[in-house]
């Protein structure tokens, strides 16, 4: 599971390592990656089984990607990974620590979900407007939230008591800096968000404000978007999963930010007459909770000239409806 060994690189870095992977191909690059950053790590061509996975123990850290296309397609489903999920989340609780990447929408069954929320720290690590990577961290690791891991993810360097059980999630922003590298970690800035999971009930405007926001994929992701709406007073406009909308304005990397000029009926002769008396140039279309082909209407509704402009289709009481705006600086 170490790949081309991106990830082994970065942690040959920091302590003995060993990469273990059943494509021996992929050792060949892996190997020349870690020349190339001058690293050493054991590496060891095996298809990872529950034998291997029996070894790890509280001497031993566990990093691990379950292969997530077993039969040739990609699955969510956990339950169908290469290894399989289970003997992994047994290793990673033995181990003194461990970190298993997983995609960001995995499915888990009723019974490994409640032992995650029990015995592990789910983070979802986002960049720009994705969400690219869900991490399942247990024993030290999950304890080492105090910036160890990642550089300023707790600012005040408070650690959580991992035998707690605390049923807490955590999103997490990498900002690049200006000039950043690509891959250089020491070029980005860490903003980070946490709240218990489902801990608040979505609540809907009955009437839209000044303001519409669309907040980060890794908030929707993590499933805090709520939560992070409750607290900087914003309201959903039709559900937790979409926009929200608030009497102010928010500058912050977790949302995207738009001023309203109008709200008018999704219809075709009404968007267009509404855009040419808002002289729009550059339209934008952006949706939640509404399927649409958003880039057909980009190029339908944009023309040359005029102001730039976002169209937010959502659902808005009852009833399917088409926000014009711009964006706030």
């Amino acid at each position: 599971c170490c790949g081309a060994g991106v990830d082994l690189v970065a942690i040959a870095g920091r302590a003995s390592a060993k990469g273990i992977d059943c494509d021996s191909s992929l050792l060949k690059l892996t190997a020349a990656n870690l020349r190339s950053h001058d690293r050493g790590a054991a590496l060891k061509p095996a298809n990872i089984g529950e034998h291997d996975l029996s070894t790890f123990d509280a001497n031993t850290w566990l990093h691990i990607d379950p292969d997530r296309r077993p039969a040739g397609k990609k699955t969510l489903d956990a339950q169908l990974f290469s290894p399989p999920l289970a003997p992994v989340l047994q290793a990673a609780m033995r181990s003194r620590g461990a970190i298993v990447k997983l995609a960001s929408s995995t499915r888990f069954n009723s019974e490994t979900a409640e032992l995650l929320a029990k015995r592990s720290t789910r983070l979802w690590l986002g960049s720009l407007g994705e969400c690219k990577q869900q991490l399942l961290l247990f024993g030290a690791a999950r304890a080492s939230l105090d910036g160890s891991l990642i550089p300023d993810i707790r600012p005040e360097g408070q650690a959580i008591d991992a035998s707690t059980g605390e049923n807490r999630r955590y999103a997490v922003i990498a900002i690049p800096n200006d000039g950043a590298m690509d891959g250089d970690i020491k070029q980005l800035v860490f903003a980070s968000f946490e709240a218990e999971m489902n801990r608040l009930q979505t609540s809907l405007c009955t009437s839209l404000g000044p303001y519409i926001f669309d907040l980060h994929n890794v908030l929707h992701a993590a499933d805090l978007a709520q939560d992070w709406a409750s607290q900087h007073d914003l309201q959903a406009i039709s559900g937790r999963q979409g926009f929200y909308t608030a009497d102010r304005n928010w500058h912050t990397p977790w949302v995207q930010c738009f001023k309203i000029l109008e709200e008018l009926a999704w219809d075709d002769r009404k968007v267009r007459k509404a855009l040419r008396r808002w002289d729009a140039g550059i339209v934008e279309v952006k949706c939640r909770l509404v399927k649409l082909d958003a880039n057909y209407y980009q190029r339908r509704y944009s023309a040359p000239n005029g102001r730039a402009l976002v169209l937010l289709v959502t659902r808005f009481r009852e009833r399917v409806r088409c926000i014009i705006a711009e964006r706030t600086l």
